[in-house]
């Protein structure tokens, strides 16, 4: 009894005395925490500023859209990161079948209420933006001079290309 009693004790000891750390979490944009992979592009023009959304495989109707409060943080706007060589790195989740909204970042986050879907197709400025997009796998965390330094030095070779 003695022992079962002990061993009880040690375990209660033990549990909340354990403390599980979280991985640090990035410090600015400079360092990002990224999915298990990350997607890098290149549009046809400039949409920096333009809210993106993201289409059926028809181009149809939308898929994903941000609400007018997921475009902004306490430190900017959700705008795409510039890269080395004219890619850009997305910070919300788009992928190939992105498309950009007539709205700016700053317009889209004063409107009152996320508009419905059929509204924002009405918005839509081009349905194929993207004239080239790699995705990049196998890591936890990146930081911006990483992966200037992976298109310089021809990263190519460790990505898979997902629009030409």
């Amino acid at each position: 009894m003695k022992y079962l009693n002990f061993t009880i004790i040690a375990i209660i000891a033990l549990s909340t005395s354990c403390k599980i750390t979280q991985p640090e979490k990035p410090e600015s944009t400079t360092q990002m925490a990224i999915r298990k992979s990350f997607f890098i592009y290149k549009t046809t023009q400039n949409y920096q500023n333009n809210v993106p959304v993201r289409l059926s495989e028809d181009g149809k109707m939308l898929i994903w859209f941000p609400g007018v409060g997921d475009v902004k943080t306490d430190n900017g706007f959700m705008k795409p990161i510039q890269l080395t060589k004219g890619y850009l790195y997305d910070q919300q989740g788009i992928g190939t079948d992105v498309a950009f909204l007539d709205f700016t970042y700053e317009q889209y986050s004063k409107l009152p209420q996320t508009p419905d879907p059929e509204v924002l197709m009405q918005h839509i400025l081009d349905k194929k933006p993207l004239k080239e997009a790699w995705i990049i796998t196998g890591r936890e965390y990146i930081d911006i001079n990483n992966i200037n330094s992976l298109i310089e030095n021809s990263f190519l070779k460790d990505a898979v290309q997902v629009v030409k």
